[in-house]
């Protein structure tokens, strides 16, 4: 016959198992830069991202380095051969200072290897060491002719050129793509093309065919040509815009790619019923428990 207390146990022992081997809601990859990650780091922070930088390794050491930015951004790696030099670079980010020793997202992703290899011998403060928990890199080259991918991966390498680029018109960062407003003028935007994201500011997205509201959600999805000169600064990439116009969505749009797992904090059983300490608690009575943060459903599959 069933024990309730032993069908707890059982229960909070899947529910532990699960936070190391299951996924969370995954999140869609964002590319970005390391000024921008050095600047936002709580708003990148355990996101899957895509980023182009110089990779350098020395003896156990690897980072991911910008000759703009003085922080790198070290680099936790997969066991694969990586390529030295440019490339564009994914994984996971981590503020490792906003996490705890013990954290599983720590021991199960190597940092604490990053964290026993930095020259400090305390455990990192929020935003003092940042990571990358690698998935893949490969060598990459500058485009010539920047597509909006190109911009937020390379927004250096693009300053003060002149650009015409497509996207989906987003509004005011109505989804939350980017961190932060660049505050240029009152009619702000955010244009978007698959994993990427750039700010517009100059221009009222209207024209023939066109009036967009940048606090209207219903507006959005609508694909814009955008022309004006690319700025850079405080970890934010925009255009200077000088023409908008109605564009086209590419022929074919990359796959979405599979998002990576994300490793949370173990849960724990907040409220139970009956209670740990009830005895007398009849064989048939239906257990129920509470736990800390939401749980998949399919990890209790016979439990």
């Amino acid at each position: 016959m069933n024990n309730p207390l032993r069908t707890i146990a059982i229960l909070a022992l899947a529910a532990l198992v699960w936070a190391v081997t299951v996924s969370a809601q995954p999140a869609s990859r964002r590319a970005t830069d390391i000024a921008a990650l050095a600047t936002f780091p709580g708003f990148y922070h355990g996101q899957p991202i895509v980023l182009r930088a110089e990779l350098i390794q020395t003896g156990d050491r690897v980072a991911l380095v910008d000759p703009d930015e003085p922080r790198a951004l070290r680099v936790a790696p997969n066991g694969a051969p990586m390529p030295t030099g440019r490339v564009e670079a994914r994984g996971v980010f981590w503020d490792v200072g906003r996490l705890m020793p013990d954290d599983p997202r720590v021991t199960g992703n190597n940092l604490k290897a990053v964290v026993e290899s930095n020259s400090e011998n305390d455990w990192p403060k929020p935003g003092e060491l940042l990571a990358l928990q690698l998935t893949d890199a490969f060598p990459v080259n500058a485009n010539s002719s920047p597509s909006l991918r190109d911009l937020a991966l390379d927004g250096a390498q693009h300053a003060n050129t002149q650009v015409t680029i497509t996207g989906q018109f987003r509004g005011r960062n109505l989804y939350g793509d980017l961190p932060q407003a660049p505050n240029v003028s009152r009619w702000d935007f955010v244009l978007r093309s698959a994993d990427s994201a750039v700010w517009v500011t100059g221009t009222q997205p209207k024209g023939r065919g066109f009036d967009l509201s940048v606090n209207a959600r219903i507006d959005t999805g609508r694909w814009l040509e955008v022309s004006g000169t690319v700025k850079r600064m405080g970890g934010l990439v925009w255009i200077e815009s000088t023409k908008i116009s109605l564009g086209q969505p590419p022929v074919s749009l990359p796959p979405p790619e599979t998002a990576l797992p994300q490793i949370g904090p173990a849960p724990t059983v907040v409220f139970s019923s009956p209670t740990g300490a009830e005895t007398d608690v009849p064989l048939d009575t239906r257990v129920r428990l509470q736990f800390s943060r939401d749980m998949d459903a399919g990890s209790f599959k016979d439990q």
